[in-house]
This record gives structure tokens, C-alpha cells and sequence, in this order.
């Protein structure tokens, strides 16, 4: 499973926490006070320090607050930047404040992602951020939702979660048409000919596993089935970037080889809480395997006895077939006999133009845990 990385910039205006003239004019007074008390500069340099910092941070709040109250009628908002970033099924947003942790509650309930983090105080344009007070922390009047310590109102707290969310939903669309979950196999009478293909069933657009996104390699399988057999004619192009699949080592056996670790592709046909894996990889290997909880043998030690296959690679990708006989499938659910559940993953393993080893898998239906999970799975229509 490769991850998604998105980054998400917004620029919102947040509502100003607006102060009354009567508090101002106090404030200014405040301010008068304070200036003409001064510094020091002789006696203990503890003491000294200590005065200095206290005069200090006095003038510094009250003047603060009195700016704010000169700007708020004609900048009614103050301009504030949020970043989101998604990786995979997490996401990180940012803002400038310091938030009272209902706001942080507020984004985490209604984000879209398994997992959501806030990180606060990250400066922005506008300057260093300040507490962000609820509505009912401006009523209680704490140290922490007085004019000195809020730049923002509890109405534009809200403005911010809003804004988060929203660009948390963006970074979580899903950017492309999803696969249709359901699909009906065309009905050949005995092995079929080339000209069968054409109008086959048809898998692509093989996208990330978590169904963020199409991948960067595309995968083909086409099927069709006669009533005692389906049938699978697999194309994988190579891509672009790709220098050479890495392909199965001369000492992988051509059954029930670790297969998975190479170039391959793998389908999964299932009833009820059953499901029979193949997968098909160059050079012929294939590893075919029973996933049921009624099943008391290896799962891989199963092998269904008149599967035929083949694949073979070529400096544009590799392609394969198999041929499964559907009587050979003994599922506990009979259920409907024309009707199966299914879904298609690619391993995509090559080395780059640039010397690296890559490997993702990607699948026809995105999965969203393990690939074997059946309640994922898309479904299958035999036509008569």
C-alpha cells in the first residue's frame, strides 16, 4: 500500500474579538498609568530585571489592546492561514492559536480521516497567533479568554473549525470515478476464441489501495466464462519510469512459490465468509489458496487440480491467462451458482530509471484494510 501526500493551503478571515469604548477608554488610562511609572536602572540587577519585565508586559498587553480596538471597525476580521496535510489516512491541520481543546474536539469529530491532528501556535502572515477562547470561556472570563490573551472571538473559533473541515474534505475526495462494484461475465460456449475478448468483462483503472487515487501503473483483466469455467487474460504494462520488473528468481517454483513478493497479480473469487486466491506472476509461477474459516488444511496446500495458466514478460510489461474450473471451488454458502464476489490487486515491483527499488499494490476495489477482506468485495453476474 502506497500512501497519498496532499497539502491543502486555505487563507480565511476569522471575526475579530471586538472590544466596547467604555473598556478602551479604561485601557487607555491603564496605559497613561503605566508609562509614567517607567523603569528602573539602579539597585539589586534581580530586582531590576523583575520591575523592568512586569512594566514591560504591561505596556505590552494594554497598548495591544488598545491597537486592536483603533483597527476594529475598519479590519472587522483578521487574516489567518491553515495548512492541511494528508498522508494516506491521517491528516495534520494547522492554525496560529493557541485553542481552548473544544475547538481541536470540534475539527476531530466531523474530519473525514481515521486520525486528525492539531497543531497550534504555527505562525503565519500575520503574526503570532493568541489564546482562542469558546464562547463559554468569554462568559467565565478565565486568564486565558480575556481582551489581553484574544485576538479572534468564539464566532470566528467556529469560522476556523469550519474552514479546517472543509479543507480536510477536500484533501480527502476521492479524485476519480470509482470502479463499478458490480459486473457482468459474458458466456462463451467452450474455450474461447480470440474474438470472444472483445466483448469480455473488463477490470482497470486499478487505483491505490486506501481508493485515494488512480495508481501510476494500469492493469488490465478481462473475463469471461462458459458455465463450468471462468476464464482471465491479464495485461500489465510496465509504465514510463520503469527500467525492469523484478520478476520471480530462477528458484521460485512454478506452484505455490512466494509469488507475492514479485511482479504479480492476484484475484480473489468468494462466496459468503469464503474466498479462492490466484496469483499470477511471470514466468509461469502462480500460487493458488483457500482463505475459509471451515478449512483445517494450509491455506496454500490447497490446490485446484485442473487450473491451467500461463504468463510471460516483455520489455513493454507481461501478460498471463488462467483458466479456473468452477467446480473445483467447494464453498459451505451455495447461494446463487451464477453469482460470485470478487476483487483484483497488482503488485507493482521495478526497478526506476533512476536505479530505485519500487513497490506498491494497488487494487480494483479499493479494500481499506486487507485484501482479503470479503465485505469489500465487488460481485459477479454469469450471464446464461
Amino acid at each position: 500500500d502506497r500512501h497519498v501526500l496532499k497539502h491543502e493551503v486555505r487563507v480565511t478571515e476569522l471575526e475579530r474579538r471586538m472590544f466596547p469604548k467604555e473598556m478602551m477608554e479604561e485601557e487607555k488610562k491603564n496605559l497613561e498609568n503605566i508609562t509614567k511609572e517607567g523603569f528602573i536602572t539602579e539597585g539589586d540587577k534581580w530586582d531590576v530585571l523583575f520591575h523592568n519585565s512586569i512594566q514591560h508586559s504591561k505596556r505590552f498587553r494594554c497598548g495591544g489592546v488598545v491597537a486592536r480596538y483603533e483597527v476594529q471597525e475598519k479590519q472587522p476580521t483578521i487574516t489567518s492561514d491553515i495548512h492541511v496535510v494528508r498522508i494516506g489516512n491521517i491528516a495534520f491541520a494547522t492554525n496560529r492559536f493557541e485553542l481552548y481543546m473544544d475547538y481541536q474536539h470540534r475539527i476531530q469529530a466531523r474530519s473525514p480521516f481515521e486520525q486528525t491532528f492539531i497543531v497550534q501556535l504555527t505562525a503565519d502572515a500575520g503574526g503570532c497567533g493568541s489564546y482562542l477562547a469558546t464562547a463559554r470561556g468569554e462568559r467565565n472570563k478565565g486568564y486565558s479568554a480575556t481582551a489581553y490573551s484574544n485576538q479572534v472571538s468564539s464566532t470566528g473559533g467556529q469560522q476556523l473549525v469550519d474552514a479546517t473541515v472543509q479543507a480536510l474534505k477536500e484533501v480527502k475526495k476521492v479524485p476519480f470515478r470509482k470502479n463499478p462494484a458490480v459486473l457482468g461475465v459474458p458466456r462463451v460456449k467452450g474455450d474461447p476464441a480470440e474474438s470472444d475478448w472483445e466483448r469480455a468483462a473488463v477490470l482497470n483503472r486499478f487505483c491505490l489501495a486506501d481508493g485515494s487515487a488512480l495508481s501510476e501503473s494500469s492493469a488490465e483483466i478481462r473475463l469471461l466464462q462458459s458455465g463450468e469455467k471462468l476464464y482471465l487474460k491479464v495485461t500489465c504494462p510496465a509504465g514510463k519510469n520503469v527500467k525492469k520488473l523484478i520478476l520471480p528468481s530462477a528458484g521460485t517454483p512454478k506452484r505455490d512459490g512466494a509469488v507475492w513478493q514479485f511482479e504479480s497479480i492476484e484475484f480473489f473469487l468468494a462466496k459468503g465468509k469464503e474466498a479462492y486466491q490466484f496469483i499470477l506472476s511471470p514466468e509461469d509461477c502462480l500460487m493458488d489458496r483457500v482463505i475459509s474459516p471451515f478449512y483445517r488444511g494450509s491455506a496454500v496446500g490447497w490446490n485446484c487440480k485442473n487450473l491451467q495458466w500461463g504468463a510471460k514478460a516483455a520489455d513493454s510489461g507481461w501478460s498471463g491467462f488462467i483458466t479456473i474450473p468452477l467446480k473445483e471451488l467447494s464453498f459451505k454458502e451455495k447461494g446463487n451458482n451464477a453469482q460470485y464476489r470478487f476483487n483484483a490487486y497488482r503488485t507493482h515491483y521495478y526497478v526506476d530509471k533512476n536505479g530505485q527499488v519500487k513497490k506498491f499494490a494497488t487494487s480494483y476495489l479499493a479494500p481499506e484494510g486487507i485484501f482479503s477482506n470479503i465485505s469489500r468485495f465487488g460481485t459477479l453476474n454469469f450471464a446464461k
